[in-house]
């Protein structure tokens, strides 16, 4: 057992004491070794010191891997919610907006603008791109073709027309006339006076002849009263003169001032008649109306527009 050791430790011996270290026990020379990276370990294990353990090298490439797998997975996050935008996908340009990314926002080139059409009739002022409109239509610009005159009594009819689209034809009714007094006329003609008469005062008017502008005409009435009128006109066949004459002289003053009353509600039928039954004129809202003397003794009741008397009267 004891050779066995003897036999170890001389082993060790050889192993771990180098020559200069023997020759340094056996002579009792001391030198300083050099200190080398080959035998540092041996030095500091016959100190009675560990060797010093060897750094893993292995962590580096470990800890760089993980590096590069966090920015790979935050490059894929930035690129996958387009923070970072590697390709982009256009959205065209519209009228007010340039060619714009539809993931990043980023905008290329210039708005295009708007593409006006003029306004028409029905449309306003319109963008043929987006459909975008500005101000108003311009409205149609009617034409109005007379199909029936409207009368003292009933309404008319017009065809309207646009002189610039074809978008409006259509037919409208023209209300019945208001009489009225324009300038040294009336705004009726003969024949609607006449129908009015008919129609309203429920006369028998029988034409009798016409002479330049003035026709005459027999009157029969419901109570079998009988008359005569004359109507003067001027040169565009509008009434300036109504004078009317019955036996009973209170029906053709009934009548005309039942038709002045027509004209403008201001005048007052009983006044009127009150006025003309006392041999006075009654004149207003453009209306002169008095009693004129007949070559046979007689007075008729004349209505006319004021500017037509103050001409023929008053000159």
């Amino acid at each position: 057992m004891d050779q066995e050791n003897n036999k170890l430790n001389e082993t060790n011996a050889e192993e771990i004491v180098n020559p200069e270290e023997v020759k340094e026990v056996v002579t009792g020379e001391t030198e300083t070794p050099e200190i080398t990276p080959q035998n540092q370990t041996t030095l500091n294990f016959v100190n009675g010191n560990p060797p010093p353990k060897k750094k893993k090298k292995f962590l580096i490439p470990v800890i760089i891997g993980a590096v590069l797998a966090v920015l790979v997975a935050v490059f894929f996050i930035l690129t996958s919610t387009h923070v970072i935008c590697l390709e982009h996908e256009w959205n065209k340009a519209t009228c007010t907006e340039p060619k714009t990314c539809e993931y990043c926002g980023k905008t290329d080139g210039e708005a295009k603008g708007h593409e006006w059409v003029e306004a028409t009739c029905l449309t306003p002022k319109t963008c043929s791109r987006c459909d975008k409109t500005e101000g108003e239509p311009v409205g149609h610009k009617e034409e109005t073709t007379i199909i029936d005159e409207p009368t003292l009594i009933y309404d008319g009819k017009a065809k309207v027309t646009c002189s610039v689209c074809d978008e409006l034809n259509e037919e409208r009714e023209i209300p019945a006339k208001q009489p009225a007094v324009e300038g040294r006329t009336f705004n009726f003609t003969r024949t609607q006076f006449t129908e009015w008469l008919t129609e309203i005062a429920t006369l028998k008017v029988t034409w009798v002849e016409t002479e330049g502008n003035v026709s005459s005409y027999y009157l029969t009435a419901d109570d079998g009263d009988v008359g005569a009128m004359t109507i003067a006109c001027d040169s565009n066949g509008k009434v300036c003169d109504v004078m009317m004459y019955f036996e009973d002289v209170e029906d053709d003053i009934a009548i005309i001032t039942f038709f002045a009353e027509k004209i403008d509600p201001s005048i007052v039928k009983e006044d009127a008649a009150a006025a003309l039954l006392d041999g006075k004129e009654y004149k207003k809202a453009g209306v002169a109306i008095l009693r004129y003397d007949l070559n046979y003794g007689e007075k008729a009741t004349a209505l006319m527009a004021q500017g037509y008397y103050d001409e023929v009267y008053e000159s």
